[in-house]
């Protein structure tokens, strides 16, 4: 997903439009001008608004941190290329903030049915909001070290495969304990290349990795069987 251009009636920003260009661009200004602002309303876009969510300490929850000042329903609009075309997406206030979402073609007006109000983040990005929340968008008092399993899995999966795409990775209580990699062997035999059954896209699994402490214990059988489960049911 290529971000293109953003127009919000978020918080202080009242009908304000921000165009990107391709590449990288940087928003500077001072103090209270903005610039966090425009990121959380690209989440919240993105992702929605919790409306279940409560004030943490001295923090208000979004919903009520980012009303508009001006006294209008939050709502917005973003332009994004995805997929090889443009897409409008556009959230209104009708019940809950944000909560209505309307995506469509930006060069035909169709709808793009796949991009729900619930699902639209996850697959424009390939990430829930928690991933995005502490890799993409990172905040200054947000830069503490903390566990997040989903992130872990992933980033373990490209050191682990070069790609997150081919990686699996073994849980015990959000701890990390083993992996295996899923994709294409570098040298596969003729016997299994000539096999009636082998395909381009059949399931390869290599560097298979338990923790030394958790051998034995039966994990990497489950993690295979897991690996095998996902790719019959069509998620890996």
């Amino acid at each position: 997903m290529k971000l293109k251009s953003m127009q919000a009636t978020f918080g202080r920003l009242d009908r304000k439009k921000l165009d990107l260009q391709p590449g990288l661009n940087v928003i500077s200004g001072g103090n209270e001008t903005g610039k966090s602002t425009w990121a959380e309303f690209l989440t919240a876009m993105l992702y929605g608004v919790d409306t279940r969510a409560r004030g943490k300490g001295a923090e208000l929850p979004v919903k009520t941190k980012y009303e508009p000042w001006n006294g209008s329903p939050m709502e917005g609009r973003i332009e994004v290329e995805w997929q090889g075309r443009s897409v409008v997406l556009e959230r209104t206030s009708a019940l809950t903030p944000l909560g209505t979402l309307r995506a469509s073609d930006a060069a035909t007006g169709l709808p793009v049915p796949e991009l729900t109000a619930a699902s639209c983040g996850e697959a424009l990005t390939g990430v829930t909001e928690p991933v995005f929340q502490r890799s993409a968008l990172l905040r200054q008092r947000g830069a503490a070290i903390s566990s997040d399993p989903e992130l872990e899995k992933r980033l373990s999966g490209l050191v682990t495969a070069g790609n997150e795409d081919y990686a699996y990775g073994c849980f015990l209580d959000d701890e990390l304990i083993g992996y295996c990699t899923i994709g294409e062997a570098d040298d596969v035999c003729k016997a299994i290349t000539e096999d009636a059954d082998y395909s381009y896209d059949a399931l390869l699994l290599s560097d298979v990795y338990i923790k030394l402490k958790y051998r034995k214990r039966g994990y990497a059988k489950k993690m295979l069987l897991d690996v095998i489960h996902q790719r019959i049911n069509g998620e890996t």
